[in-house]
């Protein structure tokens, strides 16, 4: 009359739940020294006026800062009000100027911001190639 869950089902589900514990987990340090590693000098900071060299140039130190603040953010599920400001620039293409497609828009967004971004987008993807496994 009643039926349990098969054996198949009950490792789907836990699969399931050790995919999600995994990818809630609080981002560990290392990660965010290779965020931080790999943000591209050279580029316009966003509204913050912080350049990627800056962060960079604060070595260990920086990377714990980061690294607590990272952790918070993920902790609390709210990005810090400054981290989700960005600067829309148009940039014009070849070709007539009075046209909207002959442009090109280009966001500014704190370095700080793509630190954590970095950590979320490995994340995901590698959620995306397990799956696909």
């Amino acid at each position: 009359m009643y039926s349990s869950d098969s054996t198949a089902d009950q490792q789907e589900k836990l699969e399931e739940t050790r995919e999600d514990e995994e990818i809630n987990l609080l981002p560990l340090r290392s990660e965010i020294e290779w965020a931080i590693g790999s943000l591209k000098d050279g580029r316009s900071p966003g509204c913050d006026d912080i350049q990627a060299e800056m962060i960079k140039a604060c070595g260990e130190e920086g990377i714990d800062v980061y690294h607590k603040l990272c952790k918070k953010i993920w902790e609390k599920g709210q990005w810090p009000t400054d981290w989700k400001r960005a600067i829309f620039i148009s940039l014009p293409k070849k070709g007539d100027l009075q046209l909207c497609s002959n442009y090109r828009t280009i966001a500014l967004i704190s370095h700080a911001s793509k630190i954590i971004m970095k950590r979320m987008e490995r994340k995901l993807e590698e959620e995306v190639s397990n799956s696909q496994a």
